[in-house]
């Protein structure tokens, strides 16, 4: 049985891509061993998945299909970036969905507050 804090887990690594142990462990203020015991019990479950880049080093956690479906984000989308979305200093990147929500709300918050 997951409870919401799992919800929030495999959210947030939904959302970021991939994390260690003690990434999770930081971002939710967990022990270590709960933090161990619950996202074992995740992949067990199958809403994560432990990828493991280098050799005999820890590897990452990341959200699987199930996971992301189980929280509603399997309409993310991946985005290849090149070098020149980094290079405008002051530059903000953001996903397309929020890009958008924002264009769609932006006329009634105009209409709302005419300092915008």
């Amino acid at each position: 049985m997951q409870t919401q804090k799992d919800a929030e887990v495999v959210s947030w690594l939904g959302r970021i891509g991939a994390a260690s142990a003690e990434h999770v462990m930081a971002r939710f203020g967990m022990g270590r061993s709960w933090a161990y015991a619950r996202l074992s019990r995740l992949v067990g479950d199958g809403l994560l998945e432990q990828k493991q880049l280098l050799y005999r080093r820890p590897g990452l956690y990341v959200a699987s299909a199930e996971g992301l479906r189980w929280t509603l984000q399997e309409r993310l989308g991946v985005y290849r970036l090149g070098p020149a979305a980094f290079s405008t200093p002051g530059s903000v990147l953001c996903s397309r969905r929020p890009a958008q929500r924002t264009a769609r709300l932006a006329p009634a918050l105009r209409a709302r507050d005419p300092r915008r």
